[in-house]
């Protein structure tokens, strides 16, 4: 019989756990005993690194999508802002509709 490391507790020689305070033993550590609890949070760690890594990726094709677009929008404005008149060449700025040097409809 050996006594518990953590609260005194007389143990049996083959004891894994001590019935009272529930610290493994030198028994239960030459075994590898793993405490239910470390199993149980080992567990509940895993399936949150599981829904991190769901959150993450999703997160991460949202930023991608909205990263897509606003490059489109980007190239959008800047080949609206870069007009030139097909009438008389001249480089028009802005959401100008017409040419300021002679007048044409711009598209």
């Amino acid at each position: 019989m050996g006594f518990c490391s953590k609260c005194g507790k007389e143990l049996a020689d083959d004891a894994f756990f001590c019935p009272r305070c529930g610290v493994r033993t030198a028994a239960g550590v030459t075994a590898g005993a793993t405490p239910p609890v470390m199993e149980e949070m080992r567990d509940a760690l895993l399936r949150a690194g599981k829904e991190i890594e769901k959150a993450v990726n999703k997160a991460a094709k949202e930023m991608d999508d909205t990263l897509t677009k606003a490059k489109e929008n980007v190239h959008a404005t800047k080949a609206k802002m870069n007009q030139t008149c097909p009438n008389c060449g001249a480089a028009n700025l802005g959401n100008a509709a017409y040419c300021p040097k002679c007048g044409t409809k711009l598209s």
